[in-house]
């Protein structure tokens, strides 16, 4: 029933409202594919979009992905880019995209992909369900994938577009030479909480940045720069927290379309007064601490932000010498060398988006979710899927957990017995304090004392 699935997506936006006019959805997929669309449900409402099934008349289905205004035009460019690029040079499984349009201010009214469903089903639906040695038959194919796309290797760390920017997929890996370069970053950081109105030829450096010392200068410099608003009035103060995507609603498929604002309202304004009553209090205690700080309290927090940066910058060169030298083993003696290349971040393999064959669920049939994908060094993307490493402690009767009693992944040919593997393998091993220490700069904003919750006392 079309009702319970509008109120269903209701449900799932919770207190942040996405409406999306269903009748003019319908029209825009019609117009694409050339068949008009019989029914349509709703799959999920996340942090950045929420996504549709649609059932067209010629028995096809197809899947529309509809973006918040978080990151405008880039993050959708990059998304279709990164897929394109998937499906035309790499063995991953992806969807197919047939049109897609980086304008909010469309006849939708909202920046949208639209592309082939996923074949098989979620990996979560049959996860704690597999024999052991289907799982390890599973990895061992996921690890081929991965470590293949580690040989991918690009000149800058940003994020992946592709020219001209054609609105259908291109068919053919010959007819995309030199299509796709590497742009600014897709990463929160450099767009939450405000930051995504800033200019980034002038206010902010989005990269791309040929180094990895030039991304983290970028990473300190950006953080420096909005203490230094936020003493000037510019930056709204924010609480701490972790990025959007670790707080992620999943659900099932989204979509608010054809609900009256009256519904809306009345239907989330419950669950949502009170979250907006806190964030107005906590704005308005920032603004107000900020109209009262002194010259020289502002001065010594931008004292601290400043050290803050330098001793992540000194730690982090140390730590990266560590991870250059391991690499630098492997490759001994094999004429090959590793520096000023960077690769592409497989940075949300879950459960959820890796889809397996029904009857076979060691074959992977297709990987979802690539927005904010990123080109980062080898040390940051050579890590274990989120539901292979243990649990944190409050975690109880999880997916993750149930994965967790199955012990370590097993070794695998593509991990250990080639070049590529090797090389994949040092770097997760080499990387690992690394990684941690990067995240104390993906925080959307920085916060005293959180450097010495990474890094601890010297």
């Amino acid at each position: 029933d079309e009702e319970d699935d509008k109120r269903e997506e209701i449900r799932a936006d919770a207190e942040r409202p996405f409406p999306v006019d269903r009748a003019l959805l319908k029209e825009t997929i019609r117009q694409h594919m050339h068949s008009p669309v019989v029914r349509m449900q709703f799959l999920s409402s996340g942090t950045f979009h929420k996504a549709f099934l649609a059932a067209l008349e010629d028995g096809r289905q197809v899947v529309a992905r509809i973006a918040r205004r978080f990151m405008p035009r880039l993050k959708t460019e990059s998304e279709v880019a990164t897929i394109n690029y998937l499906r035309l040079h790499t063995p991953i499984p992806v969807p197919i995209i047939y049109h897609w349009d980086s304008n909010p201010y469309n006849r939708l009214g909202h920046e949208y992909i639209i592309m082939s469903k996923a074949p098989g089903i979620p990996l979560r639906a049959v996860w704690n369900r597999m024999r052991d040695e289907e799982q390890h038959a599973l990895l061992r194919n996921l690890a081929r994938l991965v470590v293949d796309l580690s040989t991918h290797r690009f000149s800058h760390v940003g994020s992946l577009y592709q020219k001209p920017r054609e609105k259908v997929a291109p068919v053919s890996s010959s007819a995309t030479a030199g299509q796709f370069f590497i742009g600014p970053i897709v990463s929160w950081p450099f767009f939450g909480d405000g930051r995504g109105e800033l200019e980034s030829s002038t206010e902010i450096d989005r990269g791309p940045w040929p180094t990895e010392e030039a991304y983290l200068a970028a990473c300190a410099r950006r953080e420096i720069d909005a203490v230094k608003r936020e003493g000037a009035g510019k930056e709204r103060g924010h609480r701490p927290h972790l990025p959007p995507r670790d707080r992620l609603t999943r659900h099932g498929s989204s979509g608010v379309g054809g609900v009256d604002d009256d519904e809306l309202s009345t239907s989330s304004s419950s669950s949502s007064s009170s979250s907006e009553d806190d964030e107005t209090f906590y704005r308005d205690y920032r603004a107000n601490l900020r109209s009262s700080l002194l010259v020289a309290q502002h001065a010594t927090r931008l004292r601290a932000v400043e050290e803050d940066m330098k001793r992540f910058r000194s730690v982090m060169e140390r730590e990266l010498k560590g991870v250059e030298r391991e690499l630098a083993a492997v490759l001994s003696g094999t004429g090959l060398g590793g520096d000023g290349s960077f690769v592409l971040h497989a940075h949300d393999l879950s459960l959820a988006n890796i889809f397996v064959d029904e009857d076979d669920p060691s074959r992977i049939t297709c990987i979802i979710d690539w927005e904010s994908s990123a080109i980062r060094p080898l040390w940051h993307a050579a890590h274990l899927p989120s539901f292979l490493l243990p649990p944190p402690p409050h975690a109880h009767n999880t997916a993750a957990h149930a994965s967790s009693s199955h012990g370590p992944p097993p070794s695998t040919p593509s991990s250990n017995n080639t070049l590529p593997g090797k090389l994949w393998l040092a770097a997760e091993r080499a990387g690992d304090t690394a990684r941690d220490l990067h995240r104390f700069v993906e925080w959307d904003g920085w916060e005293e004392g959180l450097l010495e919750t990474v890094v601890g006392h010297d």
